[in-house]
């Protein structure tokens, strides 16, 4: 069992950070006890958090960490074009606004701490990554009907969130990789052990110790999570055009954690500088504008 950080879109996992509401909905009238805990008849995932599910707050940057983002922000805003397969990088396409969404700040920032903050090796990682997505089709050839096939066993599924609203899952496959998976990720991974202190009991099966009663019927699952999947979607889209289709855009803000997206905070600070960027030596000073936990943002 793993309790993974977020999933990097909602169209592979149906993720999200939105503010929480009931998470009943997903289960059937006569089957809740009066302590709102599901009982039986769960067959779909929760589609939010419970209430009290808070996100992580993002970690201060230090100046010189603030500076090789904003570097690396500049690189990856000035490609107007990227390869469209690993065995010919001379021939390119121009870049979609589905892979300029996809470079949000917070990506851009797992990239740079993967590659120890250096700068050339982050943008080459993120360029492979786009050009990786391109040859595989990860944008038209992954579609629930391929993928159905993959969890008709329910041998791998989401089910709720954990208690930072992230998605958690269940998956053999970890075991067998977890060594070979950087140490910085290996942090965010947990394998048993008491599941009842990362994941709310209401939405983690009885099976780890949880209170839900999940019977998998991929007859009902699948359509469910594909249908969360394609509405969170069509929402982040939404926000990213309204925010006037930034690269480096904030995670929170496209998953609807914040109302104020990275063109309203650049007007605000007159300076460009995102909720979240502000130094370490700024935030010890109380100069820091104060964090909001923002949904959706990773530290990863």
């Amino acid at each position: 069992m793993a309790v993974p950080d977020k999933t990097e879109n909602a169209k592979e996992h149906g993720s999200t950070d939105q503010a929480p509401t009931t998470e009943t909905a997903n289960i059937k009238k006569d089957s809740v006890k009066h302590d709102g805990i599901p009982a039986t008849g769960v067959r779909v995932p929760f589609a939010q958090p419970v209430s009290e599910a808070v996100p992580s707050p993002q970690s201060a940057l230090t100046p010189d960490q603030k500076s090789k983002y904003d570097d690396l922000l500049s690189k990856v805003s000035s490609w107007e074009e990227i390869p469209d397969s690993a065995k010919d990088k001379n021939s390119t396409s121009p870049i979609k606004d589905a892979e300029r969404m996809w470079l949000s700040r917070e990506c851009l920032l797992r990239y740079l701490r993967a590659s120890k903050w250096q700068i050339a090796k982050a943008a080459d990682r993120i360029l492979d990554t786009l050009t990786w997505r391109r040859d595989y089709g990860f944008e038209t050839n992954l579609t629930p009907e391929k993928i159905s096939v993959e969890s008709e066993t329910g041998k791998q599924m989401i089910l709720g969130f954990d208690n930072n609203a992230r998605p958690w899952f269940f998956s053999a496959f970890f075991r067998v990789i977890y060594p070979f998976i950087d140490v910085d990720t290996r942090e965010k991974i947990k394998f048993n052990e008491n599941m009842r202190d990362h994941v709310p009991p209401q939405q983690l099966i009885k099976d780890v110790g949880g209170d839900v009663d999940f019977e998998y019927d991929h007859a009902a699952y699948w359509p469910e999570l594909n249908k969360i999947a394609d509405q969170r979607r069509h929402e982040q889209v939404d926000r990213w055009k309204r925010g006037g289709k930034k690269v480096g855009e904030l995670e929170s803000y496209l998953k609807g954690g914040q109302e104020t997206g990275l063109a309203e905070l650049e007007k605000v600070d007159g300076a460009g500088t995102a909720q979240g960027d502000k130094t370490d030596a700024e935030a010890a000073t109380g100069e820091a504008s104060k964090s909001d936990g923002a949904k959706g943002a990773d530290d990863a």
